[in-house]
């Protein structure tokens, strides 16, 4: 479904479940995911999919990372991360919340007008979890081990007892109910073919089978577990498509590292 012909806006909610997205958009469909996490679907998406001039607009720092990595000279790449990112809930867990994301994304198509093909790349519902309930602590990096901007690992502290599978699910929930308004509100104001979906799925305590390991996040996870992801198609309307902007969008290669670091990236 996702080619470079198909859609001249694509929104990535990252790392979100396609079953869970249906209860609060109904009508979302379930199809395979280009890769089981992000830095291997824009290797993907930017090599097989996606080769024509278009902008990407990213919440998520590894977006950069990797087109640096790579020396994509076809995406012309929008840091929103390093405009829009804040400290939320009392933890100061690090992430650009989605109403920041929408806005910014309006505010740069109001200025630059839409261009024939644009990426707009949330980091929600992908952890930290900065919705509804509260973790009682700082988890929610991206892998089980610590780092020094989290006390422990989300799956640990379910090892532990601090937390239950229950707590994930719920704060999971939560981010994944900040993001979807703000994604309703951006496809509203959008024209042209918009395509909604992710880049990987995400385990919140499953497992392969009986006697299987159950599993958190993406990183290192069996893809049986994260590869389906949401997709679905609203029409916006006709539009006249503006040129790409000629300036540079170029993050900072130090607020990247920290931003990657915060995550539990690096």
């Amino acid at each position: 479904m996702l080619n470079d012909k198909g859609f001249n806006v694509l929104v990535l909610l990252d790392a979100c479940k396609p079953e869970y997205l249906e209860k609060l958009w109904p009508g979302t469909e379930a199809v395979h995911a280009l890769g089981g996490i992000t830095h291997v679907w824009c290797e993907h998406f930017w090599q097989r999919v996606c080769t024509r001039p278009h902008v990407y607009l990213t919440a998520n720092p590894v977006v950069d990372w990797k087109a640096k990595k790579l020396k994509v000279k076809h995406a012309h790449i929008v840091p929103v991360w390093q405009h829009c990112w804040a400290k939320h809930t009392e933890y100061e867990l690090g992430a650009v919340h989605p109403k920041a994301m929408t806005d910014y994304v309006l505010a740069w198509v109001e200025e630059h007008g839409q261009p024939e093909q644009m990426v707009v790349h949330y980091l929600q519902p992908h952890a930290p979890y900065i919705g509804e309930p509260v973790l009682p602590f700082r988890t929610g990096n991206l892998h089980d081990g610590p780092t020094p901007h989290n006390d422990i690992g989300v799956h640990q502290a379910v090892k532990e007892g601090k937390l239950s599978w229950h707590d994930v699910r719920a704060a999971y929930w939560g981010n994944l109910a900040l993001v979807v308004p703000e994604a309703k509100r951006l496809v509203a104001a959008l024209k042209g073919r918009i395509a909604v979906t992710s880049d990987h799925g995400e385990a919140l305590g499953e497992a392969e089978g009986a006697g299987k390991p159950v599993q958190y996040g993406h990183a290192g996870v069996p893809y049986g577990l994260i590869r389906y992801v949401p997709w679905r198609v609203e029409d916006g309307g006709s539009y006249e498509a503006s040129a790409i902007p000629t300036e540079e969008g170029a993050a900072d290669s130090v607020a990247m590292t920290e931003r990657l670091h915060s995550l539990g990236y690096t």
